[in-house]
C-alpha cells in the first residue's frame, strides 16, 4: 500500500532532494570537510584522515548522532550520513560544525 501511495512518495523523495541539498552546502562550508555528489538518501562526508573521521564519529555520538564509518569499503577517511527529518539533520549539522571548527576534520 506505502508503495502505491504516490503523494507520500513525492513527498518523501522532495524532502530527501531538498535536505541533501541544504546539509551538502552546509558541510561544504566546514573548514576540512568536503562531500562526494550524491543521488541517495545520505551524504559521504570526507575527512582529512582515518582518525579524524572516526573522531568525528565519536563526537556526533556523544551528541546522540548515529553515522556509519566508511573503512570496510575503503573509505577509512569518510563517514555516511543518511538524510532525516529536517531537525535531526540541523542537530548533526550543528554538531558536525562544532567538531570541524574545533580544527579536528
Amino acid at each position: 500500500a506505502a508503495l502505491e501511495d504516490t503523494a507520500f512518495l513525492e513527498k518523501s523523495r522532495a524532502h530527501n532532494e531538498a535536505t541533501k541539498n541544504w546539509f551538502t552546502t552546509e558541510v561544504e562550508s566546514m573548514p576540512g570537510l568536503s562531500v562526494t555528489p550524491s543521488l541517495g538518501n545520505f551524504v559521504l562526508v570526507h575527512f582529512k584522515d582515518a582518525d579524524a573521521a572516526g573522531n568525528a564519529d565519536a563526537a556526533l555520538k556523544a551528541e546522540g548522532v548515529i553515522v556509519r564509518r566508511m573503512g570496510g569499503y575503503g573509505l577509512p577517511d569518510c563517514l555516511r550520513i543518511s538524510i532525516g527529518m529536517t531537525d535531526e539533520m540541523e542537530i548533526c549539522a550543528i554538531a558536525l560544525r562544532r567538531f570541524a571548527e574545533a580544527g579536528s576534520a
